[in-house]
């Protein structure tokens, strides 16, 4: 439904936010088909043919199986992930994570430099909540995922003849997912990997100015729904140092690959997410280590 297959291209309709859309992709990219499926399984794989790059098999998940769930079935589907972790607690350690610092959300505006006109792309406050769980692969080496709480939010100006004629505030709630394999070098832990989230609050506040001219007013208008792609997609990166057994400090950086602006609304636009935060660890679970020489004790079981 909703395809016509011809031996010419093949149009597809798409239902949006501002009524239905119509679009076109050429035969060639069916020819391609073999190579999108076998792509994905590859991590760093060509990005998708006219479409959003994707991360191997993490991207493979972002682009074509979360999309096709609702929003409601994908969070419980988290929730129920971090749960499985934590019932096998004998075998990860689990603990919490808190950090703060900046993000935005960097854009192009695509301003005519020619008359004058360019954009500003500001970073604003933002946090991270959650909860992980490592796995000790071989040697230093140990796979950590968990479930986080972000804040990211955003603010970009578009300026004409050094006038300010608009501008843009953003704030997003997502809900996090990361896949991160980690190398322990002495206290110091390194990460790298990546994360998948979705939006479950959202707003935002669209401010208009005049013209350089003088022409036009201030207004302003606020909105609960700023037509975001169920998905956001992206590379993460850890430096953690333990002070203790239980704590750590650290810091995380977080860079979106993928565009989650839906251009159903009329703005096309991309927008893609960045955070860095500075974070604190707590280990609720750690697993116990064997001292230097100890040999394991066996429990006496009775004769009867």
């Amino acid at each position: 439904p909703g395809k016509a297959w011809t031996h010419g291209p093949v149009i597809r309709t798409k239902m949006g936010r501002a009524g239905p859309q119509r679009f076109s992709r050429p035969l060639e990219y069916h020819q391609e088909s073999h190579f999108r499926v076998i792509g994905p399984l590859i991590f760093g794989a060509t990005p998708w043919a006219y479409g959003q790059s994707d991360g191997g098999v993490a991207g493979y998940i972002a682009h074509q199986l979360v999309p096709r769930m609702n929003k409601r079935t994908y969070i419980m589907g988290l929730v129920g992930l971090l749960l499985s972790v934590v019932s096998a607690q004998g075998q990860w350690e689990v603990g919490g994570l808190a950090g703060a610092g900046t993000g935005r959300m960097n854009t192009d505006l695509w301003p005519a430099t020619g008359r004058g006109e360019y954009q500003v792309v500001d970073r604003r406050f933002s946090w991270l909540l959650g909860g992980s769980a490592t796995h000790k692969l071989s040697g230093p080496l140990s796979f950590s995922t968990g479930l986080y709480w972000s804040f990211i939010a955003g603010h970009d100006e578009y300026w004409q003849q050094d006038v300010k004629i608009r501008a843009t505030d953003r704030q997003v709630h997502y809900l996090n997912v990361p896949l991160i394999v980690q190398l322990d070098l002495g206290r110091f832990r390194f990460g790298a990997g990546y994360q998948l989230g979705t939006p479950f609050m959202e707003s935002g506040t669209f401010h208009t100015y005049p013209y350089a001219n003088g022409w036009g007013e201030y207004s302003n208008k606020e909105y609960s729904d700023l037509a975001l792609t169920r998905t956001d997609f992206g590379a993460v990166g850890e430096l953690g140092l333990r002070f203790s057994d239980r704590m750590a400090l650290g810091i995380r950086y977080y860079y979106g690959l993928q565009n989650v602006k839906d251009p159903s609304d009329g703005i096309r636009s991309p927008l893609m997410n960045e955070q860095l935060v500075l974070t604190i660890g707590y280990n609720i679970l750690p697993k116990r280590k064997a001292k230097s020489g100890e040999t394991p004790v066996e429990e006496t079981v009775p004769v009867e």
